[in-house]
């Protein structure tokens, strides 16, 4: 009986919150009609359009709109553990890289799922939560092409710097008691009440107008079905990410006539796991990275052994020199444009993963306190290449000697795993571009210099 009434009131705590956020928890500045006309019009409620939108309408006499296709994003994104549940879900935009030519063996097609965000909040919501600063030299660099105020002194004071100078630092991860906290709840909702922001959900930018190379107004379709042209007294802020804003632009016809016929550069990251041990969920992992059956396996052979604990490396190059196309696929925003990363084109990507290994790390002695031993994905396109036993996988079987006198109750030796070889910089070759996923972090579409100035127009 006890049980069955802890059911009853956890399913009406559930209900009540439910009806709380759909018909209590209204903000006045969310609406269904916009004005004819806004001082700033910004294209996207993500993780920079959420905070625009902030600081532009600290001013009240300044009108903003604030435009994002999707709605409000799904309960399970404030969860900070469960990312991934809104991923390829309605929450998300589910882009589709082309098949690639140089990477992606061991996945379906040979294509990669790009998980971009589709509601308030954007990829700020369906994200991994961690957070990290660029080297100052990275910063430095801009500043050298000609973006002044672009330096690392420039910018340092806008970000909090709260790791220490070493290997090893705590992550800077957007979560706040206990729940995700991104620029959504940091910067929109407080703001979700001023009489001068107005926010339309499920609303398309489809193109942007211009009178005398000036922007002028937003072609907008509402719910897929309305149209209309919202004019715009002083700018257009195009902040729908690496991928959706070059769409926007180039389907407003901005950009060289050949750009837009063959597509503005794309540049990303991509991650290798190289390492892994303990269990995996096959069916989550397999949906969010493609990867086929028996590759996964290959890659994760203790997924469903739940005795076994572990960690995971992930060797990424944040500074690849493969670049790839983004291009559209017809004259409208229904259709998601061609986005082909052209993932590790160049060898000097292969190169920077296989740098980051972390063997050497393994092997030191906190490590090896632990048991931690690695694991080396064995995917059977790469086994020519590398050959060596299962047992030299799981280790020897120590045998306790005995000497002598024989002990009642012998004391258990644990045993000591024999260090497995240094695999060939050709079979880490082949497991990179066999097994490699996407980094998430796009860019370079909208770059500086080519496509906005200093300024960031």
């Amino acid at each position: 009986m006890a049980l069955y009434s802890y059911l009853f009131g956890l399913l009406l705590a559930c209900v009540s919150y439910l009806v709380y956020q759909k018909y209590v928890n209204v903000y006045t500045s969310i609406i269904i009609k916009p004005q004819k006309r806004y001082d700033y019009i910004i294209v996207g409620a993500g993780t920079a359009g959420c905070v625009l939108a902030s600081r532009l309408t600290e001013d009240p006499n300044t009108s903003v709109l604030l435009v994002e296709a999707g709605d409000h994003m799904g309960y399970f994104t404030k969860i900070p553990l469960t990312p991934t549940a809104a991923q390829q879900g309605p929450d998300d935009w589910s882009v589709r890289t082309k098949a690639q030519k140089y990477s992606s063996f061991g996945l379906w097609g040979q294509s990669q799922f790009i998980p971009r965000g589709k509601g308030l909040g954007g990829s700020g919501q369906i994200n991994f939560l961690l957070h990290g600063f660029g080297l100052p030299g990275d910063y430095d660099r801009w500043a050298q092409l000609g973006f002044q105020g672009w330096t690392f002194k420039d910018l340092k004071p806008l970000a909090s710097m709260h790791s220490k100078k070493n290997i090893f630092r705590r992550p800077t991860a957007t979560i706040k008691d206990g729940a995700r906290y991104s620029t959504l709840n940091a910067y929109l909702k407080p703001a979700l009440g001023r009489k001068n922001l107005h926010v339309l959900l499920k609303t398309q930018a489809v193109s942007i107008r211009f009178i005398n190379m000036t922007a002028s107004s937003l072609y907008i379709l509402q719910n897929h079905r309305e149209l209309d042209n919202i004019f715009v007294n002083k700018e257009i802020i195009v902040a729908a990410g690496a991928i959706k804003s070059p769409q926007l632009l180039m389907l407003s016809g901005i950009g060289p006539p050949e750009l837009l016929q063959s597509g503005v550069e794309y540049q990303t990251t991509s991650a290798v796991m190289l390492f892994s041990m303990g269990t995996a969920s096959e069916r989550l992992l397999r949906d969010l990275s493609n990867y086929k059956p028996q590759v996964f396996r290959d890659t994760f052979p203790f997924y469903n052994n739940t005795n076994k604990e572990g960690f995971m490396f992930l060797s990424t190059c944040v500074q690849p020199r493969s670049r790839g196309t983004i291009t559209l696929a017809d004259s409208t925003t229904s259709m998601p444009p061609v986005v082909d990363p052209n993932y590790l084109e160049q060898y000097y990507d292969v190169k920077c993963m296989i740098k980051g290994k972390a063997e050497e790390l393994v092997s030191t002695k906190p490590f090896q306190d632990i048991g931690a031993r690695i694991h080396w994905p064995r995917p059977e396109r790469c086994l020519s290449l590398w050959r060596y036993s299962k047992e030299d996988q799981r280790g020897p079987v120590v045998r306790r000697r005995k000497f002598g006198k024989k002990q009642s109750q012998p004391k258990e030796q644990k045993p000591k795993p024999k260090p497995i070889p240094s695999p060939p910089d050709a079979y880490l070759e082949c497991i990179i571009r066999e097994v490699a996923v996407t980094g998430h972090h796009a860019g370079g579409t909208c770059a500086g210099g080519r496509v906005v100035d200093e300024e960031l127009r």
